[in-house]
């Protein structure tokens, strides 16, 4: 993972942590990302990784 993305992720771990009353983490995102599953689609999140270097 590049640093561009541990920063971008990092980021978004404090932005949600602002919103939450709860210690919120990276793992902490990641599995709710994987709880929130059957609410991503598929195509376009195979769309943006195809995208990436």
């Amino acid at each position: 993972m590049s640093l561009n993305d541990k920063q971008a992720i990092g980021n978004w771990v404090e932005e949600l942590q602002e919103l939450s009353e709860r210690n919120v983490s990276a793992a902490k995102l990641f599995r709710a990302l994987a709880l929130y599953r059957e609410n991503i689609d598929d195509e376009e999140l195979i769309e943006l990784i195809n995208k990436m270097n």
